[in-house]
Protein backbone atom coordinates (compact mmCIF):
# COMPACT_ATOMS: atom_id res chain seq x y z
CA UNK A 1 0.00 0.00 0.00
CA UNK A 2 2.84 2.41 0.78
CA UNK A 3 4.20 2.41 -3.10
CA UNK A 4 1.38 3.87 -4.55
CA UNK A 5 -0.27 5.89 -1.27
CA UNK A 6 0.92 8.93 0.39
CA UNK A 7 -0.04 8.01 3.25
CA UNK A 8 -1.49 4.62 3.65
CA UNK A 9 -4.39 4.23 6.10
CA UNK A 10 -3.92 0.76 7.74
CA UNK A 11 -7.65 -0.66 9.70
CA UNK A 12 -6.40 -3.70 11.81
CA UNK A 13 -9.99 -4.21 13.62
CA UNK A 14 -9.96 -7.99 14.47
CA UNK A 15 -10.21 -8.82 18.08
CA UNK A 16 -8.22 -9.86 20.49
CA UNK A 17 -4.88 -8.08 20.04
CA UNK A 18 -3.31 -11.28 19.33
CA UNK A 19 -5.44 -12.00 16.56
CA UNK A 20 -5.11 -8.22 14.74
CA UNK A 21 -4.04 -8.18 10.78
CA UNK A 22 -0.90 -6.96 11.99
CA UNK A 23 0.28 -4.44 15.07
CA UNK A 24 0.99 -0.26 14.64
CA UNK A 25 4.74 -1.25 14.77
CA UNK A 26 4.19 -3.39 11.87
CA UNK A 27 2.53 -0.92 10.06
CA UNK A 28 5.03 1.83 10.77
CA UNK A 29 7.78 -0.66 9.56
CA UNK A 30 5.97 -1.61 6.01
CA UNK A 31 5.59 2.04 5.33
CA UNK A 32 8.80 3.54 6.60
CA UNK A 33 6.54 5.25 9.00
CA UNK A 34 3.56 6.95 6.87
CA UNK A 35 1.05 5.02 7.65
CA UNK A 36 -2.21 6.03 9.46
CA UNK A 37 -3.13 3.60 11.61
CA UNK A 38 -5.97 2.42 13.57
CA UNK A 39 -6.93 -0.95 15.22
CA UNK A 40 -10.06 -2.34 17.10
CA UNK A 41 -7.59 -2.92 20.18
CA UNK A 42 -5.37 -0.85 22.15
CA UNK A 43 -1.61 -1.22 21.39
CA UNK A 44 0.80 0.32 23.39
CA UNK A 45 3.28 3.32 22.41
CA UNK A 46 5.59 2.71 18.90
CA UNK A 47 8.79 4.27 18.26
CA UNK A 48 10.03 4.82 14.63
CA UNK A 49 13.19 6.81 13.66
CA UNK A 50 13.08 8.33 17.01
CA UNK A 51 9.59 9.48 16.84
CA UNK A 52 6.55 7.73 18.79
CA UNK A 53 3.27 7.09 18.30
CA UNK A 54 0.79 6.79 21.32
Amino acid sequence: MSRINERPVVLALSNPTEHAECTAEQAYQWSKGKAIYAAGVQFGPVSYKGQTAL
